[in-house]
């Protein structure tokens, strides 16, 4: 695993340097695109859940499975790249930033394919307003990013990604809901998410805010228009991001309450289709 992730910061690296910006991020949104197609054969093939939906809901099916996808893949790049930072851990400049330019660019086209495709099943997918809400703010402050890219605003962007950990855990539930509503598993799956989705984004993103404003070094050299700037799209991204957060968790907070209690609500609610943070 470790080694894994080590090849892959590497071509992250390779790939940042040699390709511009636009290549990789139209190159990514085509690739998770494409993904939907081994993942309709696998999905046909392993799930009579699968085959007994329509084709709108096949859609939403199929778009969970390339989050996951996506999550499996980026979350633990980017937690290694940050965290795994030796110079930035001895309180030395960050030394990891083209591997996590590169993987923010896969990230970027992830959201952009992703933004297309809930605008165009708009009608039929799980929420589409707060979807494309989220994704507007993290295709808008992620490309800033890369545009300027400081330190400071690098590991923001990585830290942020990494409130994808929950993700899976939403997304089984939801497939687990069509036929597994009434199942102990179905239960502990929803348990399972509201506790995952808590820690990974209304617990997790303060703590985040915090460590990243301990690291000094990434302040360091930052005129203070730059500063102000940073801070100013920092926080405006951040507490949207973090309410909208907050509004998902409390619907999976109730209908866990509900269906613990015996109610016939299931456990917990599933925010929008393919969130992120």
């Amino acid at each position: 695993m470790a080694g894994a992730l080590r090849a892959l910061l590497t071509v992250a690296s390779t790939v940042d340097a040699a390709l511009p910006t636009w290549a990789v991020v139209a190159g990514a949104a085509a690739g998770w695109a494409a993904a939907l197609a081994p993942a309709a054969a696998l999905s046909s093939r392993l799930s009579t859940s699968y085959r007994g939906l329509s084709p709108p809901v096949r859609v939403e099916w199929l778009s969970r499975v390339v989050s996951n996808l996506h999550a499996a893949v980026l979350t633990p790049a980017l937690a290694a790249a940050v965290f795994g930072d030796a110079s930035l851990a001895t309180g030395g400049r960050l030394s990891a930033g083209p591997a996590v330019h590169g993987l923010l660019k896969v990230g970027l086209g992830y959201f952009l394919y992703d933004a297309v495709l809930v605008t165009a099943y708009r009608r039929t997918i799980s929420a589409p307003g707060q979807t494309l809400f989220h994704h507007a703010l993290v295709l808008s402050s992620v490309s800033w990013v890369l545009s300027v890219r400081l330190p400071l605003a690098t590991v923001w962007a990585a830290l942020l990604f990494l409130t994808e950990a929950s993700t899976p855990f939403v997304n089984q539930r939801w497939f687990m809901a069509f036929r597994h509503r009434q199942s102990g598993a179905y239960k502990v799956t929803g348990v399972a998410m509201t506790v995952a989705f808590f820690a990974a984004r209304p617990l997790y993103i303060p703590f985040a805010c915090v460590w990243m404003l301990r690291h000094r070094v990434l302040w360091e050299g930052l005129a203070p228009s730059q500063l102000q700037v940073l801070l100013a799209i920092g926080v405006f991204v951040t507490v949207g991001l973090y309410a909208l957060n907050i509004y998902w968790f409390s619907l999976m907070a109730r209908g866990l309450s509900k269906a613990l209690r015996g109610g016939s609500g299931g456990a917990g609610g599933v925010p929008a289709a393919n969130a992120m943070v």
